[in-house]
């Protein structure tokens, strides 16, 4: 009977140990993903707010652009280029409304030396086909035609006094200021953060970028 009694006793604790082991597991998990979210919504306005002050700087050199004022225009690149970190911005370049690139930073002093089309770009293909042209836009990474360099291409379109479509401005943002950036938020080299866009296209991670 006495044996009986502690077979009992000890199976009645492995199941209350088993289901208080089961207990702290979920628990652990929940708060995981509770941290996580929180983390993910941290991180996504953290990198909005960054993005949304990129919009505005282009969309003031957009003004400047339309309105002419070529001076005013070249100034406020070289402010946003003395803005950021060197290298952030790989290149401000604009096109006309067939895509032919008129003006590069890597070339300010003068128009492009040779003629460089980025007609079929996507980021160039979204505001001529949009109706109105679309607003601000952030292209997958390419290779740029001028700089050489890959890029992560912000772009509005422009518009001539009449409100038709005159060709698209582009900030060409290096990658590897977004993920300096990400990696600031979370430095711990066992976790990733990853930075894509909607349509799960990859644009930066917060380690080992290459």
């Amino acid at each position: 009977m006495g044996t009986c009694v502690m077979v009992f006793a000890a199976a009645v604790y492995w199941v209350a140990l088993l289901n208080s082991h089961s207990y702290l597991r979920l628990y652990t998990q929940d708060q995981a993903w509770v941290r996580v979210t929180q983390m993910s919504r941290a991180i996504a306005a953290h990198v909005g707010s960054m993005f949304s002050g990129l919009d505005y700087t282009l969309r003031d050199l957009a003004r400047d652009y339309e309105a002419g004022e070529r001076s005013t225009f070249l100034r406020g690149v070289q402010a946003l280029q003395t803005t950021y970190p060197s290298g952030t911005v790989v290149q401000v370049s604009v096109a006309d409304a067939q895509g032919r690139v008129v003006y590069s930073s890597l070339h300010a002093a003068k128009n492009p030396r040779e003629v460089v089309s980025i007609y079929d770009r996507e980021h160039f293909q979204v505001h001529l086909k949009a109706s109105p042209p679309s607003g601000f836009y952030v292209g997958q990474p390419v290779q740029g035609r001028v700089s050489q360099q890959w890029s992560i291409q912000l772009s509005r379109a422009l518009h001539d006094r009449h409100g038709q479509f005159a060709g698209v401005l582009v900030l060409s943002l290096s990658p590897e200021f977004l993920s300096q950036q990400l990696q600031s938020i979370y430095d711990n080299p066992r976790d990733v953060i990853l930075l894509l866009r909607d349509d799960g296209t990859y644009l930066a991670r917060s380690q080992r970028q290459e």
